[in-house]
C-alpha cells in the first residue's frame, strides 16, 4: 500500500488508512497496528477511497482525514473523521477546494490549518462545528507539500515545502508572512522535522524540473 497515512493514536495503536493497492486501485480500507501484539487488525472502511490525503489527530482523540486522490484519480474536497473508540468513520464538512498532497497542522486552539499546492488558498477546520472556513492566502502557490508544515513554539505554523521560499502562518491574524532566504528550488514531497532549538530541518524531495534531491536545509523561523 503506497501513499497511505500512519497516525499514532492516544492509546499507542497506529491507524493506517487508504492509499494505493494492487494495480493502482485507490483504497478505502483501514487497519490498526497494536505494538503490544505486533499485529494488524481491520479498522473499518472510510466513506471515500482516498490516497495522497492528509490525516491529523484531534484533541478529542479522533482523526481527521481530508482530501487526496479519489478512485478516478480526481482530487477530493471531502473529509471524514475516524473515532478509535467505535472504530468507525463518519463524514464531516468539505473543504472549499479539492486538494491532494496537502498538509494539515493542529493549532494551539484546537483548529486545524490546511493548505494545498495548486492554490494560494488555505483553510481552517473547526472540530466543534465540523466545518472548514477560509483564512489568509499563502504568499506563494505550493504543490505536494505534505509533511513539511509544523507548529512552532510561538504558535505560528511553518510551511516549508512545495515552493522555493518558506513562510509562516500567524493564526492570531489569519495571515502568512514570508521568511528571509530561498531554498533555490521547490522541494516537492520533502520531509521536515522541528529540532529542539526551534529550527526546522527540511530534507530531500524533488522539483518539477529536476530529479530527486539529497539537499538539506536548516530553517530558523
Amino acid at each position: 500500500m503506497v501513499a497511505a497515512l500512519l497516525v499514532l493514536l492516544p492509546d499507542g495503536r497506529v491507524l493506517l488508512a487508504g492509499g494505493f493497492g494492487a494495480g493502482g486501485m485507490v483504497l478505502d480500507s483501514a487497519e490498526l497496528y497494536d505494538p503490544a501484539t505486533g499485529r494488524f487488525a481491520p479498522a473499518g472502511r472510510m466513506g471515500a477511497r482516498r490516497a495522497d490525503h492528509e490525516a491529523v489527530l484531534l484533541r478529542d482523540g479522533r482523526v481527521l482525514l481530508v482530501g487526496g486522490t479519489g478512485p478516478r484519480f480526481d482530487f477530493l474536497a471531502s473529509a471524514e473523521l475516524y473515532d478509535p473508540r467505535t472504530s468507525r468513520f463518519s463524514t464531516t464538512g468539505s473543504m472549499a477546494e479539492r486538494r491532494e498532497g496537502l498538509t494539515a497542522t493542529p493549532l494551539r486552539d484546537g483548529r486545524v490549518h490546511d493548505n494545498a499546492g495548486l492554490y494560494h488558498s488555505a483553510e481552517l477546520y473547526e472540530p466543534r462545528t465540523g466545518r472548514f472556513q477560509p483564512t489568509g492566502d499563502l504568499r506563494g502557490a505550493r504543490y505536494k507539500l505534505r509533511g513539511t508544515s509544523m507548529l512552532l513554539r510561538d504558535g505560528r505554523v511553518l510551511v516549508a515545502g512545495g515552493a522555493s521560499g518558506p513562510e509562516v502562518y500567524q493564526s492570531r491574524v489569519g495571515s502568512f508572512a514570508p521568511l528571509a532566504g530561498s531554498l533555490g528550488r521547490a522541494p516537492l514531497f520533502a520531509a521536515a522535522v522541528l529540532l529542539p532549538d526551534g529550527s526546522a530541518l527540511l530534507c530531500g524531495g524533488y522539483s518539477l524540473t529536476g530529479p530527486a534531491s539529497n539537499t538539506a536545509w536548516l530553517i530558523r523561523p
